[in-house]
């Protein structure tokens, strides 16, 4: 049902993960920081994303990773992920403290509380939030504020743990923001500081640790009428949300990169060659809360594997890895144990194994299949559910070699096909459809202040940029 809701999602175009191919500029390659500057003590490519980190012992009073260009009136959509504090996207900013690359401006917030996501905040300069989640601002030119009128679904939630996508749309004073496919901030800005031009940029929040990520990161600068049609367009998208029938979606989980990091490799215990069981054991440890928690395991040919006591998987085809969804509620705040029986029936033997655990901090710990683990060929009682019992286990293990060999190969599991996990669908995420042809809205909606002009064509109302 998840799959059959997800492909109407996509076929309904309520997200905008490819914009207009007409002058749409993909600004990360998936490899390297090219045309970005920033604090690379924070911030680094990792598994094809964007990632920047503060921590305990390297803190941030607040950095953001600057794309080295200009944006005026533009398209932009990107998909973020957030752990620890809240983050943003930058634009049409200006660098406050080249050293330490502080932006002012304008940003569509990424936060973890709900009534706040996808709001208008201008950082820096005194005016803070500008527009809250399902809010029409208009801010005249004296800077004053009022709020039109609000708009959308107060009961749609979104995990900012999880992979979302933010898009922003910004044309001469009136600046759109959308969080997967649905409006969530319409303002339309006078303010004397109100900038029309600036740079990009990506924040790492000061304060508490923290890690955020990004990644698919596409722009397109408009002008003229391209940018007047845009603006009507994403007026109409925002007027068509009232209009939708709601479905829920039920919460998947990332689908993690088994490839990455930490290779796992094919063990067995040295001179075995019956096809008696083989018991291992494995403890680890775990601190703070975890995320998401997922296995990849294999053994030719049959396996039982157990974690803290609870029988995972029972196998009988090693060509049909197990591949565990998300196991987080079954990992302790502290130690952790892994019990493994492990069969042959003749030929070639050999176990592989990886738990990889993403901890709400942003951190992540992976375990991998390796000679230091226990194994004995005497069966104890109790030996898969109480850790002592296998400690003094010290039967020898080799490695047979790493996730990919022959005559294994690598289970269909590519490095690229996961980079920084999947989208997922979120608990108490609506999917919501139109009864209703968008065309006709876009025939009917007018921007409703005159002024709403492309950048490039400033009224006689528009103040200078800043």
């Amino acid at each position: 049902m998840v799959l059959k809701l997800f492909i109407l999602f996509i076929s309904l175009g309520l997200t905008h993960q490819n914009l207009d191919a007409k002058n749409t500029t993909s600004l990360f390659n998936g490899k390297d920081l090219t045309s970005w500057k920033g604090d690379l003590s924070y911030w680094s490519v990792k598994d094809g994303v964007i990632f920047g980190q503060s921590t305990k012992e390297h803190p941030t009073g607040g950095t953001f990773l600057v794309w080295d260009g200009e944006v005026a009136d533009f398209e932009i959509v990107l998909k973020a992920r957030v752990r620890g504090n809240n983050s943003g996207l930058q634009y049409r900013s200006k660098l406050a403290n080249p050293k330490r690359f502080t932006v002012n401006g304008y940003q569509a917030d990424i936060i973890h509380a709900n009534h706040l996501f996808g709001m208008m905040y201008h950082q820096g300069e005194g005016r803070g939030i500008v527009a809250q989640r399902f809010q029409e601002v208009e801010v005249d030119a004296s800077g004053k504020k009022k709020v039109i009128r609000e708009f959308g679904d107060k009961s749609i939630k979104w995990d900012a743990n999880q992979w979302n996508e933010i898009r922003v749309v910004a044309v001469g004073n009136r600046i759109i923001h959308q969080v997967n496919g649905i409006t969530t901030s319409d303002v339309t800005d006078n303010h004397p500081k109100a900038a029309r031009k600036g740079i990009l940029g990506l924040q790492l929040h000061g304060g508490a640790p923290m890690t955020a990520e990004f990644k698919d990161i596409e722009l397109r600068k408009v002008s003229g009428q391209e940018a007047k049609d845009l603006l009507k367009r994403t007026l109409a998208e925002k007027e068509r949300d009232q209009y939708k029938k709601v479905y829920s979606f039920s919460k998947t989980s990332d689908t993690p990169n088994f490839k990455a990091n930490k290779e796992a490799q094919w063990i067995w215990k040295k001179g075995k060659t019956d096809d008696e069981a083989l018991y291992l054991t494995k403890n680890f440890s775990s601190k703070g809360k975890v995320a998401s928690a997922h296995i990849f395991s294999s053994c030719d040919n049959e396996m039982k594997l157990w974690l803290n006591g609870d029988l995972l998987t029972s196998s009988k085809a090693w060509d049909k890895a197990f591949k565990s969804g998300d196991l987080s509620k079954k990992i302790k705040n502290g130690s952790n144990f892994l019990a493994v029986e492990a069969k042959n029936a003749g030929g070639l033997a050999a176990f592989i194994f990886k738990i990889i655990l993403k901890m709400e901090d942003g951190s992540t710990a992976e375990i991998v299949s390796d000679t230091s683990w226990k194994a004995s060929e005497k069966l104890q009682n109790k030996w898969n559910t109480q850790a002592s019992i296998s400690n003094q286990w010290a039967d020898e293990l080799f490695s047979v070699g790493g996730l990919g060999i022959s005559p294994w190969g690598d289970f269909g599991l590519k490095a690229q096909d996961s980079k920084g996990g999947n989208t997922s669908a979120l608990e108490g995420f609506k999917l919501q459809e139109s009864p209703q042809s968008i065309d006709k809205v876009f025939k009917t909606l007018k921007p409703k202040n005159s002024n709403s002009q492309p950048a490039n064509q400033p009224t006689s109302s528009q103040p200078a940029s800043a």
